[in-house]
């Protein structure tokens, strides 16, 4: 066996995922036709009388949000189609999603303490009432004097109590207390 191997961009890397990922014929035609574009060009979607038009329309943006691509849709009820073409001003450039940054050793110790701690202080909580909220949580360590620092500590906060066996997740927030 003999293998060819040649050099290929990551934009194509990108474009091959996003379309082997599609299972409709329907939404990889859209794929296509949202790379296909440039600054100069417009493209418009003509629906048979049976497809459903919202529907379309929201795949045609979720294509272009997946793309990553930023598009200007206009959809156009009357002679049902929708118009789309890249954005202007420098937001239609093509993003391709940037690789997430790799946590080194440190940040990983600081996010088990920052874990540690949460689970801590939700027991502590937990066993004084049945139903804790995130933001109970959150509270309850600034009492404590320590700072989660994390742009949203509540989300962090949930993130750590869904994971916890000690805890129901029983709404936006909101955690049982199960015990164990």
């Amino acid at each position: 066996m003999q293998l060819k191997i040649v050099n290929v961009t990551q934009e194509d890397m990108h474009k091959t995922a996003i379309m082997s990922r599609a299972k409709s014929p329907v939404v990889r035609m859209l794929y296509a036709e949202v790379f296909e574009l440039t600054k100069d060009t417009a493209k418009s979607l003509v629906l048979e009388d049976d497809e459903d038009f919202d529907k379309t329309r929201v795949i045609l943006s979720q294509c272009s949000k997946r793309a990553g691509v930023d598009l200007d849709i206009v959809p156009d009820r009357p002679k049902n189609r929708i118009l789309f073409k890249l954005k202007q001003g420098g937001t239609g450039v093509r993003r391709i999603p940037s690789p997430p940054n790799s946590l080194t050793a440190r940040d990983m110790e600081e996010m088990r303490k920052r874990s540690n701690a949460i689970q801590n202080a939700a027991l502590e909580l937990g066993r004084r009432q049945m139903v804790v909220s995130a933001q109970e949580v959150v509270d309850h360590l600034k009492e404590r004097e320590y700072d989660l620092d994390v742009p949203r500590p509540t989300t962090s906060v949930s993130a750590v109590m869904r994971n916890m066996r000690e805890f129901e997740h029983t709404d936006k927030g909101q955690f049982r207390f199960r015990g164990y």
